[in-house]
């Protein structure tokens, strides 16, 4: 399964490096790039203009039906904020929430997020 992902911080793609996944990082400033092939999505908690980007990242070509779920980054501080992004990408693509972790996630968040991925039931022979 693919991780695509944005890394505004660095905090994101620290998440990513520790996963068993191969990773993918989207342009904030670029977002028209096709995947194809299932995928999810790690992005982190900043403004709304992450949505609206990640947005256009998934209307272009048939981004959005390879879409399988959506993590998300932020920090516990902003209260009803936190993973914000994540939370309105998963609600308006309708897939699953996978997981949300503070900054750069811990070993048992890394494990959290496996076991989502594979409650989606995609190996990577699916792909």
């Amino acid at each position: 399964m693919l991780v695509a992902y944005i890394s505004l911080t660095g905090n994101v793609r620290s998440f990513v490096d520790k996963l068993s996944l191969p990773g993918k990082e989207l342009d904030f400033y670029q977002p028209l790039e096709e995947i194809v092939g299932d995928f999810v999505l790690v992005i982190p908690s900043y403004s709304a203009e992450v949505t609206n980007m990640i947005s256009t990242f998934l209307e272009y070509q048939n981004n959005k039906q390879y879409l399988k779920g959506v993590a998300g980054s932020g920090s516990l501080n902003y209260n009803s904020s936190y993973c914000f992004n994540a939370r309105e990408i998963a609600t308006k693509y309708e897939v699953p929430l996978i997981h949300t972790f503070e900054f750069n996630g811990r070993d048992n968040d890394v494990e959290k997020f496996l076991e989502g991925v594979n409650k989606l039931g995609i190996t990577e022979t699916d792909q």
